[in-house]
C-alpha cells in the first residue's frame, strides 16, 4: 500500500519522526527483536535451524561450530549470517525474489545437501524475526517476508533525505471479556480493552548510513480489577552501515562482548555499535546500569559501563579475540549510598582449526579486583570424525572470587557440556558443580536427547538432577526432572505433546506432573485454526487450561478469536474470551 502525503500530512509525518527522536530516552518495555544486540535466549528454536543450515552451506560452517562450543547469538548476529547469504543467493537483475526463489538458487547450486521443505519454511521464519534488523543493515528482504513487498508511507514534498524514509506500522485493538466463578461465591465478569500503536521508521541518510526508529502507544482499560493505564515508548535509535555495523542509542545490553568478561547483563542504556565486515570485527559499549533499589535523591549514580571488544580472523583457521570491560559504580547501594565499587576484566580467546575435522577453542578471563579477584578458564573442542556425525566438548571454570562485569559473586564453579550429534540424533550431557560464599556445595547433572525422525517428526527426552547441600544437620535438596516432547509437522499444520515431571526430595518433598498438547491446522489460504489443553497435576491439586482459537491473515490486517477455560486449584474456573483485529500500512 502506497500513501503520498502533502502539505499538512507532510508536517505531519516530520513531527512524528520527530517525536520519535525525541522519545527514545523513555525506559519503558519494548519487543526485544528491536534490539539488534538483544540475545537468543538458550533454546530458542533459531539455534537448531541455523545449525542445519550452517551444514548444508546456507550460512557459513564455522556458525554451527560457535553454536556447539556454546556461543548465544544475537538478532545482530543473525541478520549479517542471513543478510550475506540472501545478497549472495539474489540475482543482480529482475524482480526481488522470493524465499522460495532463495531456497531454489541455493539447492541448484548444491544438489547434494539442498534445503527441505521444513528448511525452507523456516529460513522464512527467521527472515520474519530479524526483518528490522536486516533492514537497518541495508541487506535485500525476499518479498513476503513479514508483509515485505508493500512500499509502505512515503514523504513527498519534503526535504530530499526524508523522501528516502519509509513509515510501516500496525494498529492493534483486544476485546478480553473475564467470567469467573467458584463453589458457593458469586459470579463475577469484567472486561478489558487493549489498544496498542506501533510505527517504525527507516530510511537512508546517505548511501553509508541508515536510521531506524520505533514509536509505540500502549493504553489499556476495564472493568472488574483492572486499572486504567497509558503508557509512550520508543526503544532507541539504530544507525546501519550497509552490510558492516550497526549502532543502537537508548536501551542496549552486553551482546556481542565476551560472556566470561561482561556476561549477567542486567538493564542498560547508553551506546552500543558492532562492526562486522571481512576478518575484523569489534563491539563498542558505553551505558549506564539499572540498579534496583537506588535513592534516586541521593548523590549516587547508576553504575557506568565502558568495554570494547576487538575480533580478528588471521587466516581462515585461526580466529583471535580480547575484551576490555570496566565498571565504575556498584551494583548495589552501599551503605552510605554511595556505591563506589569499581570492577574490571579482562579476556583473551582463540579459536584454531587444527584439521578442518577438528576445531578447539580457548578464552582466558582475570578479574583483578583488590582482595576478592579471581580467574576464569573456557576450553572446547568440536570434532567431526565421520560423515554426519559431530562431537562437541567445553570446559569451564571459574575460581575463587571471580565474577563477571555485571555478575553477582559466587564461589568456584566448573561446568562440563558434552554433545554427540550422528545424523538426525542430538545427544548432550551437562554437569556443573557450585560452591557458593557459604560453604553449600551444589550440583546438576541433565541428559538430553533430540532425534530429527524425519522432515516432519521432532522427538525430544531430558533428565535432569540437581541438589543443594543444605546447612549443618540439614539434609540436602534434590530436584529430579524429566521431560518428554513430540513434535509432528504436517502440510497443513503441527501437533506437539509434551510431557514433565518434577519431583523434590527432602523437607518438604513435592511431586508435579505437567501434560500439554497442542494442535494448528490450516483453515482454507488465510486462516489458522488452534487448540490446546495443558493439565498440571501437583500436591495442592490439579489446574487445567484449554483452548480454541481461529485467525484470520489478510495482506493488510488480521482478526483473530480465541476462548480459554481455566481451572485453578480450589475448584475456582475462569472463562476467557478474547478477540483481536490488528490493521496494518
Amino acid at each position: 500500500m502506497r500513501v503520498w502525503c502533502k502539505g499538512r500530512g507532510a508536517r505531519l509525518a516530520v513531527l512524528l519522526a520527530l517525536l520519535i527522536l525525541w522519545t527514545t530516552a523513555c525506559p519503558l518495555a519494548v519487543p526485544a527483536s528491536a534490539n539488534p544486540f538483544e540475545v537468543l535466549p538458550e533454546g530458542h528454536w533459531a539455534y537448531a535451524t541455523v545449525r542445519s543450515l550452517s551444514r548444508k552451506g546456507f550460512v557459513p560452517r564455522y556458525v554451527a561450530d560457535r553454536l556447539s562450543l556454546g556461543y548465544k547469538m544475537s538478532y545482530f548476529d543473525l541478520a549479517v549470517w542471513l543478510g550475506e547469504a540472501v545478497q549472495s543467493l539474489t540475482p543482480a537483475e529482475g524482480p526481488p525474489p522470493t524465499v522460495d526463489d532463495i531456497v531454489d538458487v541455493h539447492n541448484r547450486a548444491h544438489p547434494d545437501v539442498p534445503l527441505s521443505e521444513s528448511e525452507r519454511r523456516e529460513l522464512g521464519e527467521l527472515l520474519a524475526l530479524v526483518r528490522d534488523q536486516l533492514e537497518i543493515l541495508g541487506y535485500p528482504i525476499p518479498v513476503g517476508v513479514a508483509g515485505n513487498g508493500h512500499e509502505g508511507i512515503r514523504l513527498d514534498g519534503v526535504a530530499q533525505a526524508l523522501e528516502r524514509f519509509r513509515m510501516r506500522g500496525e494498529s492493534r485493538i483486544v476485546y478480553q471479556d473475564i467470567q469467573q466463578s467458584a463453589p458457593e461465591e458469586e459470579e463475577r465478569r469484567s472486561s478489558n480493552v487493549e489498544h496498542s500503536y506501533a510505527l517504525h521508521l527507516s530510511g537512508a541518510l546517505n548511501q553509508w548510513l541508515n536510521v531506524g526508529a520505533a514509536f509505540y502507544t500502549e493504553s489499556k482499560f476495564g472493568t472488574g480489577y483492572e486499572q486504567g493505564m497509558f503508557r509512550v515508548a520508543a526503544p532507541g535509535v539504530d544507525l546501519g552501515v550497509p552490510g558492516a555495523a550497526v549502532a543502537r542509542f537508548g536501551p542496549v545490553t552486553g551482546a556481542g562482548l565476551s560472556e566470561l568478561a561482561a556476561g549477567g547483563v542486567r538493564e542498560l542504556s547508553g551506546f552500543q555499535a558492532a562492526f562486522q565486515s571481512g576478518q575484523l570485527g569489534s563491539t563498542l559499549l558505553v551505558a549506564r546500569a539499572r540498579v534496583d533499589g537506588l535513592d534516586p535523591t541521593s548523590s549516587a549514580t547508576a553504575p557506568l559501563i565502558t568495554a570494547v571488544d576487538g575480533l580478528v580472523r588471521v587466516t581462515d583457521r585461526l580466529q583471535l579475540e580480547a575484551t576490555m570491560a570496566y565498571r565504575s559504580g556498584g551494583l548495589e547501594p552501599s551503605a552510605d549510598g554511595e556505591g563506589n565499587e569499581e570492577t574490571a576484566v579482562v579476556s583473551v580467546a582463540g579459536t584454531y582449526a587444527v584439521l578442518p575435522q577438528l576445531t578447539l577453542t580457548t578464552e582466558v578471563a582475570q578479574n583483578p579486583t583488590a582482595g576478592d579477584g579471581g580467574g576464569a578458564l573456557k576450553v572446547g573442542a568440536v570434532v567431526y570424525p565421520a560423515p554426519e556425525v559431530t562431537l562437541g566438548a567445553l570446559l569451564s571454570s571459574f575460581g575463587e572470587g571471580y565474577r563477571t562485569l555485571l555478575g553477582s559473586e559466587t564461589g568456584p564453579r566448573s561446568r562440563v557440556d558434552l554433545s554427540a550429534e550422528i545424523g538426525r540424533w542430538i545427544l548432550s550431557l551437562r554437569r556443573e558443580q557450585l560452591v557458593t560464599p557459604q560453604g553449600e556445595d551444589g550440583q546438576s547433572t541433565r541428559w538430553g536427547l533430540a532425534s530429527y525422525v524425519d522432515d516432519y517428526t521432532i522427538v525430544r527426552a531430558a533428565r535432569e538432577l540437581s541438589r543443594v547441600d543444605g546447612g549443618e544437620g540439614d539434609e540436602p535438596a534434590v530436584l529430579d526432572k524429566t521431560e518428554l516432547g513430540l513434535e509432528i509437522r504436517f502440510e497443513l499444520g503441527k501437533l506437539g505433546l509434551d510431557f514433565a515431571v518434577e519431583g523434590a526430595k527432602g523437607e518438604p518433598s513435592s511431586t508435579v506432573r505437567r501434560t500439554r498438547a497442542t494442535l494448528e491446522h490450516a483453515v482454507g489460504p488465510i486462516g489458522r485454526a488452534s487448540a490446546g489443553i495443558a493439565i498440571v497435576d501437583q500436591e495442592l491439586g490439579r489446574e487445567t487450561a484449554s483452548n480454541l482459537g481461529i485467525r484470520y491473515d489478510f495482506d493488510d490486517a488480521s482478526v483473530a478469536l480465541r476462548y480459554e477455560i481455566l481451572t485453578k486449584v480450589g475448584e475456582v474456573t475462569e472463562n476467557v474470551t478474547t478477540a483481536e483485529v490488528s490493521i496494518k500500512f
